[in-house]
């Protein structure tokens, strides 16, 4: 109930998601997105292949949503093409901000995650840059097979 308070939908927030390339359903505007939908319009992999999926962030004037999930499979990004690798302080500055909205959820941040996003040595880190101030980005972590994905418009 408390994650439903503070992810608000517009109509202007929706067609931002379209815009960045994540062509959604939503259930209503109050219910805020489904993560299995955004995984399955970003990823080649099954659904079946991930495990321990969450999700958070918001969508008001500006969208900034986020999964997290595990899994043992190599995942593929469906417009892998699109990404560019991010260099050591692309790494640093994504792994902040997973920990701190992480550290925003009802149960806090695990020591898993805490240690998978402190782990600087194994973590890659994917971005792609689209039009309008859209991004998205790929943060995860070899060792752990933790994924931490974020769909941004600003």
């Amino acid at each position: 109930m408390k994650r439903k308070k503070w992810l608000i939908y517009t109509l202007t927030s929706l067609a931002a998601l379209s815009i960045c390339g994540c062509e959604m359903i939503f259930p209503s505007l109050d219910e805020g997105f489904d993560p299995k939908k955004l995984y399955s319009a970003s990823f080649s992999n099954a659904i079946a292949e991930i495990d321990q999926l969450k999700s958070g962030g918001f969508v008001w004037q500006e969208t900034d949503i986020w999964i997290r999930f595990k899994s043992q499979s190599a995942i593929t990004l469906k417009d892998s093409n699109k990404y560019q690798s991010g260099n050591t302080n692309d790494i640093k500055l994504e792994s902040k901000r997973f920990i701190e909205e992480l550290s925003k959820q009802q149960d806090s941040i695990s020591k898993q995650d805490l240690a998978s996003l402190n782990d600087v040595n194994n973590l890659k880190y994917l971005k792609y840059f689209g039009e309008n101030n859209s991004g998205k980005s790929l943060l995860y972590n070899t060792q752990t097979k933790i994924y931490y994905f974020r769909v941004w418009h600003h």
